[in-house]
Order: structure tokens, then C-alpha cells, then sequence
């Protein structure tokens, strides 16, 4: 069974069976598509968040999956029977995005804080806040090639910030230049070869990653002036 997870500005997450939406608008099958709904807890769920969410991101294996809130908290849940396993307190604004690390054992979230959080997964325990950027933190994400070393972060302040994760998250370098504007979405290429940002001045643009002389190195960059580009995959 193939499963869609919606989240709304309510709060609450919507789990929808995709096999059976499809039958439903091709008028093969009639039946109720959406399996489960998490409701906020102002609907009697006490689990549920208190406000819109703006993301929700699985791990590797897809055997858990982080919900970002409004209502400045995390929370991690299993995605088959829709129950909250924990919820990650300490930011004090919206909370944007969130990556878990690719040995599972940390996670990494953003905010308008203009924070980035380290979190142990298991207890829920704020490890580090990491202060680099000065103004709201759009995103965050892992390399995965090299075990989760680097961490990315982006921001309203037009800066990605590298962080160096085997080295006590040493703030390895700024990229300050990449953008006109705030930068809104960051991924990287599942070998590390390259990484792609997005932004409010409507570019996105192709890194290539720590480049020998220890600068990151600008690819290519495509321009869609009419757009304000919120997120980017690279493959």
C-alpha cells in the first residue's frame, strides 16, 4: 500500500491511501481513501499540535516521521498507527524544518528562532543550539555519503552555514554570496557531489561541496524571476 502523509494549517496530519484515491478518480472503486487523521489536540487529542505545521520529514528507513510546528514543538510519530512517540521541546518560535542525521541518532531543526537545535531522537534531550545566523533559519540538512559529517543550514539572513559535526559542529565556513536574498530550501545529492539552494530572489543554484581551496564553488544557477522558491532536490 502506498501512503501519503498531508499536514494542514490546523495541526492536524491527514495519512491517505494513494492506491485507493487513485481508484476513486479514475471511478474504478468508491471507498474512503484517507485511512487515518491526526487531530490537534483542541479536537480532544492531547498528542496533536496546537498549530499550523509547516513540515514533515521521514527518517531513512521510514519507520518514523517528524512533524514541525507553529506551536514551537517537534514531535516524532509512527507513521502505521499514527501515535506520537515524543515530543522535541526547547525552541521558542515557529518551527521550519527538521533532518534527522543518517545514523538516526540525532536530529537536527530550524526556526524562526534563528536557531538550529541538535536533538538526541531517543529521549528528546536538546544536546546543542547552534547560534550562527542572525536572523530566521529556513532549513537544515545531513550529508549522507560521509555519514552525516557536514550539517547545512539556511537562512533569512542570505547565509548557508557549514557545520563540521565529527568536529563538535565547528562552524566549518559561510557561504554568504550564494544569494540576493533570504534562502529558503537546501538539499544535497545523495553522493555529496552536489548540493542545491533555493531562494526568495528566485535562483536556484547548484554547489559543488568544500571544495579543495575550502570554498564551496558555484556549478550553475537557473532563474525563474516571477517565483519565490521555497524548496530544491537534487538527486
Amino acid at each position: 500500500m502506498t501512503r501519503i502523509f498531508s499536514s494542514c494549517r490546523d495541526g492536524t496530519i491527514y495519512i491517505w491511501d494513494a492506491t485507493m484515491q487513485l481508484k476513486r478518480f479514475f471511478k474504478k472503486e468508491s471507498g474512503d481513501a484517507l485511512k487515518k487523521t491526526i487531530d490537534p489536540s483542541t479536537k480532544g487529542n492531547k498528542e496533536g499540535h496546537m498549530d499550523q505545521i509547516n513540515k514533515i520529514v521521514f527518517n531513512e528507513t521510514h519507520s518514523q516521521f517528524l512533524s514541525c510546528s507553529n506551536d514551537t514543538t517537534m514531535k516524532a510519530w509512527n507513521p502505521r498507527t499514527g501515535k506520537c512517540l515524543m515530543t522535541y521541546e526547547g525552541h521558542t518560535d515557529h518551527v521550519l524544518s527538521a533532518q534527522y542525521s543518517p545514523d538516526k541518532i540525532k536530529i537536527a531543526s530550524c526556526s524562526h528562532d534563528k536557531t538550529v537545535r541538535i536533538w538526541d531522537a531517543a529521549t528528546g534531550r536538546c544536546m546543542r543550539v547552534l547560534t550562527h545566523h542572525t536572523n530566521i533559519v529556513y532549513d537544515v540538512q545531513y550529508s549522507t555519503y560521509d555519514h552525516g559529517r557536514l550539517l547545512f543550514s539556511v537562512g533569512h539572513d542570505k547565509k548557508i552555514v557549514v557545520y563540521d559535526v565529527f568536529r563538535n559542529y565547528f562552524d566549518a565556513q559561510h557561504v554568504v554570496k550564494a544569494h540576493n536574498c533570504w534562502i529558503l530550501g537546501i538539499d544535497i545529492s545523495v553522493s555529496n557531489v552536489l548540493i542545491a539552494s533555493a531562494s526568495g530572489d528566485g535562483a536556484c543554484v547548484l554547489w559543488q561541496p568544500m571544495h579543495p581551496s575550502n570554498m564551496q564553488r558555484v556549478r550553475t544557477s537557473w532563474y525563474d524571476m516571477e517565483q519565490c522558491l521555497s524548496e530544491c532536490t537534487v538527486q
